[in-house]
């Protein structure tokens, strides 16, 4: 039963969060808007490279592709400045407003009215904003896709699912991110200033665990993403991976794995998110 009320509580705050975005044009306005600079910067790939490159080792700075294949379009979408780092940075301001913008519009205290736990809510506003993130990512795979094919480049469609499923990870972990920040501060513009520098410190935190230990590095989001992209096919790495190598013998340890990286990014969305919640439980909503 309490299970039952708890997925009840989770749906029905979605479908609220839902309504309100839909009555408000700056949001939809700015997601479409996103979503089409993240789709044009994924596709513009197919304009500027040939897939797969005459080249038979492929060095990008971030991987090492052994026999590069079409599907090396799906590493170089996630590369890209305008697809993983600028939806990790939107997810964190995305979250920012899990806690602010419902407290700013007066929406929040009429929710809390409602028979549900300020931990169920809370929850319940992060998981709206992560489907809002599944959405985007969905539309930038598929256009992605069908652009692909019509250039002439086959995908496997079980590596176009990881990509699909690790980039949404990836962007969830700022969500979460974002939405812990949103519980510190009352103050819209104090949370927001937090956001930007919770964004560029998610951006920056790979090279600096790396330059303290390496093993660290993987700990970082970004860092994390990449490795699990690696694990989708046996002839790419990353020069992470290749660091640890140097460092400990071994190519793919289990903090250079894929499953590590998994691992690490799930742990960016489930860590934040329940100390969200606690500070949410905490925290003054007539404020």
């Amino acid at each position: 039963m309490n299970g039952r009320h708890t997925a009840t509580a989770l749906l029905n705050i979605v479908r609220l969060e839902f309504r309100r975005h839909r009555r408000s044009r700056g949001t939809i306005g700015t997601l479409a808007g996103l979503t089409l600079f993240c789709t044009f910067w994924s596709v513009h790939n197919l304009s500027i490279s040939t897939y797969p490159p005459d080249a038979s080792l492929r060095n990008d700075g971030v991987f090492s592709v052994v026999a590069p294949s079409q599907n090396l379009l799906l590493l170089d979408a996630a590369t890209s400045v305008f697809v993983g780092p600028l939806l990790l940075c939107a997810g964190v301001l995305l979250g920012v407003g899990t806690v602010t913008t419902p407290r700013a519009e007066g929406t929040l205290r009429t929710i809390q009215t409602f028979p549900y736990s300020r931990r169920n809510v809370f929850v319940g506003l992060v998981l709206s904003r992560l489907v809002v993130i599944a959405v985007i990512v969905s539309v930038l795979t598929t256009c992605t896709v069908i652009a692909a094919s019509f250039a002439g480049v086959q995908l496997s469609w079980a590596m176009v699912f990881g990509f699909a499923v690790l980039l949404t990870l990836h962007t969830a972990g700022g969500v979460a991110v974002g939405a812990m920040v949103s519980t510190l501060r009352i103050e819209p513009i104090a949370v927001y200033l937090l956001g930007v520098v919770a964004a560029v410190g998610l951006l920056l935190l790979g090279g600096f665990l790396s330059s303290q230990f390496i093993q660290a590095g993987l700990f970082a989001p970004r860092t994390a993403f990449h490795v699990a992209l690696a694990g989708l096919h046996e002839d790419w790495t990353t020069l992470f991976q290749q660091a640890l190598a140097d460092a400990t013998g071994d190519l793919r340890p289990l903090f250079g794995s894929m499953v590590g990286g998994m691992l690490v990014l799930c742990t960016w969305v489930v860590v934040p998110t329940l100390l969200g919640a606690v500070g949410y439980k905490r925290g003054d909503l007539g404020r």
